[in-house]
């Protein structure tokens, strides 16, 4: 199985809690091709669209159908071509999710799927024995030997009826009012939520958009609220 991206990623089981990849082998990227730095997780969409098991030892397979309804990530595929990902549960608990993620250029059969499903067990298992720490240091040498293309904001349908990016619902409430021109300030007594909590779920949301400043977010969705 000729992968293109492999990545092993934690999600916090947190409302809107963001996903970040531990270790990721990106065949693009190593070869120096000019994609953007691969450093987002299919799993977290996956599950909270209710497309697969987050239970322990289970695979998960998506073709180009399901593929194209991950919004947040669908930028980083369709600039590998990628056409299915398998996701493999390593370990669960009662603060994260632990993930193996493999993206292929091309259709999974059912053979190659049921071989993922035959050692996820053993996969699991193993992941669960290793030495904690020691991806921490290969995740911060990854990141430095690896080219990054600059990642482009996602700045359309971001308060979307569907919700494509997964708001929770404070970081909706946040949303609308930072389209209707309310300032920070507003927002909080609108809210009655203090500034380290709006700080909070602004820093997911610019996690989620891939906005960098509240002026940016700001920006996008008075034009959004305005057309």
């Amino acid at each position: 199985m000729d992968a293109a991206v492999v990545t092993v990623s934690r999600i916090a089981i947190s409302e809107g809690g963001p996903a970040q990849p531990h270790l990721t082998y990106d065949a693009f990227a190593r070869a120096g091709r000019n994609v953007p730095e691969f450093n987002y997780s299919a799993a977290r969409e996956i599950f909270a669209k209710g497309a697969g098991s987050s239970e322990v030892a289970t695979a998960t397979q998506l073709g180009p159908t399901e593929l194209k309804q991950l919004t947040h990530i669908e930028y980083f595929l369709r600039a590998r071509g990628i056409k299915s990902v398998i996701v493999v549960t390593l370990e669960k608990t009662d603060t994260h999710v632990d993930t193996l993620e493999i993206c292929l250029t091309y259709p999974v059969s059912f053979k190659q799927v049921t071989s993922i499903e035959t050692i996820s067990t053993a996969l699991s298992a193993l992941w669960i024995a290793r030495v904690r720490g020691v991806l921490k240091v290969n995740h911060a040498v990854e990141h430095t030997t690896c080219p990054k293309a600059e990642v482009p904001p996602i700045t359309r349908d971001i308060l979307s009826f569907h919700n494509p990016l997964n708001l929770s619902r404070m970081e909706y409430s946040v949303c609308n009012l930072v389209a209707t021109g309310s300032t920070r300030t507003e927002i909080r007594e609108q809210l009655g939520i203090s500034n380290s909590t709006l700080s909070t779920h602004l820093h997911n949301i610019f996690f989620k958009t891939r906005l960098k400043s509240f002026a940016d977010l700001k920006t996008a969705l008075v034009q959004q609220h305005e057309a």
